[in-house]
């Protein structure tokens, strides 16, 4: 009698023992997905946590800055997403979504000649809209100089 019930884990490991992990595994499973790096992580003694609580856009700031980067193209978008175990065809999806959070500018007329430029961060309140500025309040007078005042 066979059992037909299958079942799905993760596995993380570093580099060092990726190796040894896959020879252990061959033959043993029915189906075993390529390894895929993990983003922002680090192995601790308690597993794989987060390195910082950077999102995926300032990763990719950081990544611009360590290359020295100040304008880029969409291959780089690729390379790095390839870096971090992210698909390389999701690249126009990151660049829409530093575009929207107002982190870059496209310098290109086209796609086939599209630069990016790294522009800055757009204040925005929780709702999503702009922030308004705040009037600005007259000093409010010292207690001696306000007893000054009315004396005279």
């Amino acid at each position: 009698m066979s059992d037909s019930t299958i079942f799905r884990f993760e596995v993380f490991c570093t580099s060092k023992q990726l190796g040894g992990a896959l020879e252990a595994l061959t033959g043993k499973v029915a189906q075993v997905a390529p390894p895929q790096m993990v983003a922002n992580a680090a192995a601790k003694s308690n597993g794989a946590v987060r390195m910082s609580g950077a999102d995926l856009n300032e990763l990719f700031l950081s990544w611009l800055k360590k290359k020295k980067l100040t304008e880029f193209r969409p291959p780089e978008v690729r390379a790095f997403l390839q870096e971090h175990g992210r698909s390389a065809n999701s690249y126009s999806y990151r660049l829409t979504k530093m575009k929207d959070a107002g982190l870059i500018k496209n310098l290109g007329d086209s796609p086939a000649t599209a630069r990016w430029i790294v522009v800055g961060a757009k204040t925005k309140t929780k709702r999503g809209l702009p922030a308004k500025k705040q009037p600005v309040r007259p000093r409010r007078k010292s207690a001696p100089a306000a007893a000054a005042a009315k004396a005279e």
